[in-house]
């Protein structure tokens, strides 16, 4: 996962030079719900779960450059420290109950398989919730 968040990092600062942010931040998480669905499908293969791990590293990384660019070119530099602390809040909020999810519906059905079926559907839900973020120009006015 780690050698995944690298080059997903490295090569996200690239793309979203090239593309824009909200267009990585639509298609990113389909690319984690895909990787999710595919260790969820051929669970007994290690080949299968490593490159799967692989893309979630490859994605997570990507989604770290592709939210704080398109952050920054939404409000600005004079509000970007403001607006990521709320993000980062999110997306830690997110680190801390996910786990205990996924822990309580491996309680209630014995296997990972629904937790592994609710962060695909919720990679699903985010690249449709980027959507509708606005354009995201490569500056804002009064920067």
């Amino acid at each position: 996962m780690a050698s995944g968040s690298l080059v997903g990092r490295l090569g996200s600062g690239v793309l979203v030079d090239r593309v824009p942010a909200r267009t990585c931040l639509a298609v990113v998480p389909l690319a984690t719900a895909v990787s999710i669905a595919t260790s969820t499908v051929w669970s007994n293969s290690v080949t299968v779960a490593a490159a799967a791990l692989w893309g979630m590293g490859l994605t997570y990384g990507m989604n770290a450059v592709a939210i704080s660019v398109i952050v920054s070119r939404t409000v600005g530099s004079s509000l970007f420290s403001e607006a990521y602390s709320w993000v980062f809040t999110a997306w830690g909020a997110g680190g801390v109950i996910a786990p205990w999810l996924a822990g309580r519906l491996f309680d209630l059905t014995g296997g990972y398989r629904a937790a592994l079926v609710v962060a695909s559907a919720s990679a699903v839900a985010a690249s449709f919730a980027a959507l509708a973020l606005p354009s995201d120009a490569h500056a804002v006015k009064g920067d």
